[in-house]
């Protein structure tokens, strides 16, 4: 498994955070968003999130302007 290069996080509830890091794996370049649990049994990681290539950053980013566009109404 290629190493995960945090970046920053953003909080869901009291014990879950979505963790935004890069990634390489085979010459390419990836963004992962992934959760990350602290409860009094784990903490770590779980198998929820997503992993895209880097370059559709911009794209991904487009999209969720038109969520937020939808959101606002």
């Amino acid at each position: 498994m290629a190493e995960l290069k945090e970046v920053c996080r953003l909080q869901k509830n009291a014990t879950t955070e979505f963790v935004f890091s890069l990634t390489d794996y085979r010459g390419e370049n990836y963004v992962d968003i992934r959760e990350w649990v602290e409860t009094g049994t784990y903490k770590g990681f779980t198998k929820k999130g997503l992993r895209f290539r880097a370059e559709l950053v911009q794209e991904f980013r487009e999209k969720i302007q038109e969520l937020e566009n939808k959101l606002k109404g």
